[in-house]
């Protein structure tokens, strides 16, 4: 990859849960937002209603992309926006966080 697809830096904080790092489930959730520090986040989830805060993980944007090359389909999902699928290799699906 010769151009890094995402605005946001390579180094970018990303939520993600345990789940997901190794592989055990795919990433069906995802989510662009600014935190309460004013950071620019992405959150990375087999399933949003699920997801347990003690089973957080911090990983950083590119190893996210690592974990699941995918992620470039949502590559230029805006602040405040949603993108969900029913399975990996399905179609995402955008919405903003308000409905």
């Amino acid at each position: 990859m010769n151009t890094w697809p995402f605005v946001d830096p390579p180094g970018t904080v990303c939520v993600t849960s345990n789940d997901v790092v190794d592989g055990s489930n795919s990433i069906r959730y995802a989510s662009h937002e600014v935190d309460e520090d004013r950071e620019t986040i992405w959150q990375f989830h087999s399933n949003i209603d699920t997801f347990d805060f003690e089973q957080a993980k911090l990983v950083r944007l590119d190893t996210m992309l690592k974990i699941d090359p995918s992620l470039l389909e949502i590559s230029k999902l805006p602040i405040g926006a949603v993108a969900t699928r029913s399975e990996i290799g399905s179609r995402w699906t955008q919405q903003s966080e308000e409905g």
